[in-house]
């Protein structure tokens, strides 16, 4: 049995807002207030780790204003230096200088 008459309803007042209360066990209006009261959260984002590549390192510096003036002379490298060159670009890992 579903009772749809409101005469136990009280007026109460709570912070400086009308709010009607009904004691009635399965009252429509109350139902319908809290479905109206219900919002859905805002899922927060989750902050992405950024990689530090050079490209992205050289960015940052011009942002911030700096300006790499490298200037080096261009040596050929001989054999013996490329072979330990090429050993050491095998080793792949983020390391903060």
């Amino acid at each position: 049995m579903q009772q749809t008459q409101h005469s136990k309803h009280n007026i109460v007042k709570e912070r400086g807002r009308r709010k009607e209360k009904c004691y009635l066990k399965n009252c429509i209006a109350q139902q319908a207030a809290q479905k109206k009261k219900k919002k859905k959260k805002k899922k927060k984002k989750k902050k992405k780790m950024m990689i530090m590549t050079e490209t992205r390192r050289s960015k940052i510096t011009r942002k911030m204003g700096r300006t790499r003036t490298r200037k080096e002379e261009i040596i050929l490298p001989t054999e013996e230096e490329e072979k330990k060159k090429k050993k050491k670009k095998k080793k792949k890992g983020t390391s903060r200088e």
